[in-house]
């Protein structure tokens, strides 16, 4: 009998660009569909499905962020439409062995979204850019590096 394993998303590290927006974001998910083409021969009964093409969409939603440079909501509306924008998205955070996703993608969708009496809200799309989606785990943390007195977070190199 197998084993299940639950993971618990309580500080998740989602990086665009290399830029991180974890703590703008509140919700992900990545989703993989595959073309089913139908073969379906005359006088079938039924019909036959080959496998085909893989795809990968990202959604992100959070709080839009409108402080400083290199806020999310900056970061994200300067790659809209950019082919290949490097996303980054380790569920349980960014340390040595955690486990991770990463992929080249075209950012489809920015939506803000304003209620009275909310926060300030967005929503991302993005679909796989170049035929590449890897999991994995995180290789490598250099998560600071010194300049001056300042530590800065960088993102994890992954595998």
């Amino acid at each position: 009998m197998g084993h299940v394993v639950s993971v618990g998303t309580t500080s998740p590290k989602i990086y665009v660009a290399h830029f991180d927006i974890s703590g703008d974001a509140n919700a992900h998910s990545i989703g993989y569909t595959i073309e089913l083409p139908d073969d379906t021969n005359y006088g079938d009964s039924f019909k036959q499905r080959l496998p085909g093409l893989i795809d990968v969409n990202v959604s992100v939603a959070g709080n839009v962020n409108l402080v400083g440079t290199t806020d999310s909501d900056t970061i994200i509306d300067a790659r809209m439409g950019v082919q290949d924008v490097p996303l980054i998205i380790c569920p349980v955070g960014s340390a040595v062995g955690d486990p991770c996703a990463f992929g080249l993608v075209g950012i489809g969708e920015y939506q803000r979204i304003l209620r009275m009496g909310d926060l300030y809200k967005y929503s991302l799309q993005a679909s796989i850019a170049n035929r590449i989606w890897a999991t994995g785990k995180v290789l490598a943390n250099p998560a600071t590096t010194v300049t001056g007195t300042v530590l800065q977070d960088l993102p994890p190199t992954v595998t």
